[in-house]
């Protein structure tokens, strides 16, 4: 119940506390994630880390089956999503708009070049920036979205 209350749309003083807890990201956006990252640095209350630990094993549950949930896979935070055996957080890239893999590859289910990216988000990622998500993306994953075209609006 305390998650449904936390992301409906209303406005409301108790969840500004969690901004001071949770200052990279958005912990809205956090719900959205796997939630793969140490609890052993954040300075915040046991709750936090509790509620979160039960959305990353209720999360856990659910695999991408189709094209559909693979765009809606949120890429920080995602233990299917590791570079050197570590899930991902690029500030920068979530800052700039990026947060599902819908933001990173086309209609065809491509993924988008550095260029595109930076000219789309306005960053100034490399080759090798993108060449390593796409690297760390799961095949199953990656012919899925090959073989399922749609339409990059679907988040």
């Amino acid at each position: 119940m305390w998650v449904k209350r936390f992301l409906s749309e209303h406005d409301t003083k108790w969840k500004h506390v969690s901004k001071a807890f949770f200052p990279l990201f958005d912990l809205q956006d956090l719900f959205m994630s796997r939630c793969e990252f140490e609890f052993l640095n954040l300075k915040a209350p046991l709750v936090y880390e509790e509620v979160l630990s039960s959305w990353k094993r209720f999360k856990g549950i659910f695999n991408p089956l189709d094209a559909f949930y693979v765009r809606k896979e949120f890429i920080w935070f995602n233990p299917f999503i590791k570079v050197d055996r570590t899930s991902i957080f690029y500030r920068s890239w979530y800052m700039k708009g990026i947060r599902f893999i819908n933001d990173i590859v086309d209609d065809d289910g491509e993924f988008l070049s550095h260029d595109a990216i930076n000219q789309k988000y306005n960053l100034n990622v490399t080759f090798v920036d993108i060449l390593s998500i796409k690297l760390a993306i799961l095949r199953d994953w990656k012919d899925l979205l090959l073989q399922q075209h749609m339409s990059p609006n679907s988040n």
